[in-house]
């Protein structure tokens, strides 16, 4: 099925730190690697993520997510 534009909403965003998809709360995120395998060029994913307690707070978490974002070829990260 081809499609130029995909919402995700997990219910917390983003994969977390010791995120495995075969954990209970597996399905409450979503991994880099399902994000990777959406991502085509002309396709517009928009990506539900809830802020954590991350180190730095809130902007270090925007700058941590753009580039592992950017590094899976994703060339435009908004926030």
């Amino acid at each position: 099925m081809e499609c130029d534009f995909v919402f995700l909403d997990p219910d917390n965003g983003l994969e977390t730190k010791g995120f495995s998809s075969g954990a209970g709360s597996g399905g409450k995120s979503v991994s880099l690697a399902e994000v990777s395998a959406l991502h085509q060029p002309g396709r517009t994913l928009l990506v539900y993520h809830h802020q954590t307690r991350f180190k730095g707070g809130h902007p270090a978490e925007l700058l941590y997510w753009s580039e592992r974002l950017r590094g899976l070829g994703c060339d435009r990260v908004d926030a």
